[in-house]
C-alpha cells in the first residue's frame, strides 16, 4: 500500500469513527429525553392525582368537623330516627 493511501485509509477509519461517535451519542441523546419526556407526563398524572386526593380530603374533613356539631346530631336524630322536639307534632304520612 502507498503512503497516500494508508492517509486515506487512516482518515477514512476517524471520519468513521467520529460519526458513529456522534450517531451513538444521538441516539443515546434521544433515549433520553425520551425518558424525561415519559417521566413529565408520568409527573403530571400523579400531580393531577394529588390534586383531586387534596380536594377529597379537604371535603372528608369539613365533613368529619360537621359530624361533630349538634345541627348534624340533630339531623341524624330528627331525619334517620324520627325524633321531634318536645312541643312539635310529628305528621306521618299512611303507606310510609
Amino acid at each position: 500500500m502507498t503512503k497516500k493511501k494508508m492517509m486515506l485509509t487512516g482518515r477514512l477509519a476517524i471520519v468513521a469513527a467520529v460519526l458513529l461517535l456522534v450517531g451513538g451519542y444521538f441516539m443515546q441523546y434521544h433515549k433520553i429525553q425520551k425518558n424525561i419526556r415519559t417521566a413529565s407526563e408520568n409527573l403530571a398524572q400523579l400531580q393531577a392525582t394529588l390534586d383531586d386526593l387534596t380536594i377529597q380530603e379537604a371535603a372528608l374533613n369539613s365533613d368529619l368537623e360537621f359530624s361533630m356539631t349538634d345541627a348534624f346530631k340533630e339531623r341524624v336524630a330528627r331525619d334517620e330516627l324520627g325524633y321531634v322536639k318536645q312541643g312539635e307534632i310529628k305528621f306521618v304520612e299512611e303507606g310510609k
